[in-house]
């Protein structure tokens, strides 16, 4: 096994490289085993398919034969791809951590005679032993491959590229075991997949991602949509922001998630396949439910390779939305990123809900939650105000200016902020007919009629009105209402913001 031989090489270097952090050295063997086996099971793969090849040239079925060839020349493709990248990354890590526990002038000063004294030159001799076996395979199987579509090709026809229709719907968009952001070229958007946890039938959860690295170093941007897979319109933000973007003029990279949550989005459903709410569990577990896996997995692949991020949902289903933020008021760099946004309302919550947002925070990474909008519909209006809200974020971080024209004038009505220290939603006590009045970003006084609750036959049950002044954040739309349903969601403006609101 390579993780055996990994560790006879980091027992028989010099001392340097021996007396690395523990830690390190475990994360390094971690990664280093994961490419393994990648590698591994890819090259399985192809030698199977090569075998099934063979078997078919026995029968004298040259067309399916010829098919299959072209099948594992675009594998080949993608394996060649798969190790340049990630050696191209391990070579980055280990010049960072050459920088970080020797210093630039140490890392220099401890290459000579040949000898291995830094992470460096430890990794270019792993890697000149793997790439050698690996080159000597390669050349094996694209000789087999040649040899093989030679003998089936016509002399007056060429080999068909549309017989590449047999690859996997995937194949065309790699899928990596983690976020390769210093491993991606710059000047350029990526799109990739990256897995997060295995399902029932033992394949990988992938989730689409859109990369998006500028030539000139700066911040990680993240911004992700659909952690409840019903809430779709951060989507067409994100879509329409990669579309759009000048990545020659960008600093630093955006990264972004159009949809975090697959099984749900494929569902249509707000919940993961256990039927959780993600976004009321994390960070999650290592070793938990499916649902506490995946959010811990969600942080360790996403969200601790951001520097800030945007957290894009909507209502629940049942419910509608202003256009509002939630975000830490206090926080000096989260209240300037709520500020940005645009938003008909700003609400500060700090409170440890189990949320991303919550949970990226307390790793230090300012985040805040964009609500735009209604679930399983798209929110026109909402969807071009949110993306001039990430676009501001954009410029404000200096990574990519706003032109005069997508600037948002101080006069128009997306200007026009009302920022909530707190806020409250009224629950039914009562089953029936729901009907909730005021519309929403509307204000309503202390005492007034908010919504009724009537029985069948359309006889009152039960009046809810309003505890304080408050503007209506959110409502109920779903006229069929048991007790204990959420009504409307009301949002107060004190003087000062609170710490645990």
């Amino acid at each position: 096994m390579l993780k055996q031989h990994i560790r006879s090489m980091i027992a028989n270097e010099s001392e340097a490289i021996t007396n690395t952090p523990v830690h390190f050295r475990t994360l390094l063997l971690s990664e280093l085993s994961k490419i393994d086996n990648c590698t591994r099971v890819r090259a399985k793969e192809l030698g199977k398919r090569m075998d099934k090849a063979n078997s078919l040239l026995q029968t004298g079925d040259q067309e399916k034969y010829s098919k299959i060839l072209n099948v594992c020349k675009r594998h080949l493709l993608l394996l060649s791809t798969f190790v340049d990248i990630n050696s191209a990354a391990l070579r980055k890590i280990a010049k960072k951590f050459d920088k970080k526990v020797l210093g630039a002038k140490g890392a220099e000063s401890m290459m000579h005679n040949g000898e291995i004294t830094t992470m460096t030159a430890f990794i270019e001799v792993f890697l000149a032993k793997v790439l050698e076996r690996f080159a000597t395979k390669q050349g094996k199987f694209e000789s087999d491959i040649s040899e093989g579509l030679f003998k089936t090709a016509s002399p007056h026809e060429e080999i068909n590229e549309e017989l590449l229709e047999e690859l996997e719907i995937h194949e065309d968009i790699p899928v990596y075991n983690d976020l390769p952001l210093d491993a991606l070229p710059s000047g350029e958007i990526t799109t990739m997949f990256v897995s997060l946890i295995q399902n029932e039938l033992s394949r990988t959860i992938d989730v689409p991602v859109l990369v998006a690295k500028g030539k000139i170093e700066g911040p990680v941007l993240g911004v992700t949509s659909t952690l409840h897979g019903n809430e779709v319109n951060g989507i067409p933000v994100i879509s329409k922001l990669f579309r759009e973007i000048d990545v020659e003029s960008l600093r630093g990279t955006l990264v972004g998630v159009p949809v975090l949550n697959p099984p749900g989005f494929s569902r249509r459903q707000r919940a993961f396949l256990d039927g959780r709410d993600l976004n009321r569990i994390f960070p999650g577990k290592p070793a938990g439910t499916s649902s506490q896996t995946y959010c811990h997995m969600i942080l360790e692949k996403f969200a601790k390779k951001f520097d800030y991020h945007l957290d894009l949902h909507t209502a629940g289903l049942g419910r509608v939305n202003s256009l509002y933020v939630r975000a830490d008021m206090n926080n000096p760099i989260t209240h300037q990123m709520a500020v940005l946004q645009q938003s008909q309302i700003i609400l500060h919550n700090t409170a440890p809900d189990g949320s991303l947002r919550i949970a990226s925070m307390a790793l230090g990474i300012p985040s805040i939650t964009v609500e735009i909008g209604n679930p399983l519909q798209i929110h026109q209006e909402f969807v071009e105000c949110a993306l001039s809200g990430v676009r501001a974020t954009l410029d404000w971080l200096n990574m990519l200016p706003i032109y005069p024209s997508e600037k948002i004038e101080e006069t128009s009505s997306r200007a026009k902020t009302t920022t909530c220290t707190r806020s409250y939603w009224v629950y039914a006590e009562h089953g029936g007919m729901l009907q909730v009045m005021p519309k929403i970003n509307t204000w309503v006084s202390k005492g007034d009629v908010v919504a009724v609750v009537r029985d069948v036959f359309g006889n009152i049950l039960v009046k809810y009105k309003a505890k304080e002044d408050s503007i209506v954040i959110g409502k109920s739309v779903n006229p069929i209402c048991c007790a204990g349903e959420r009504v409307v969601h009301l949002g107060v403006c004190d003087d000062e913001f609170g710490k645990k609101k």
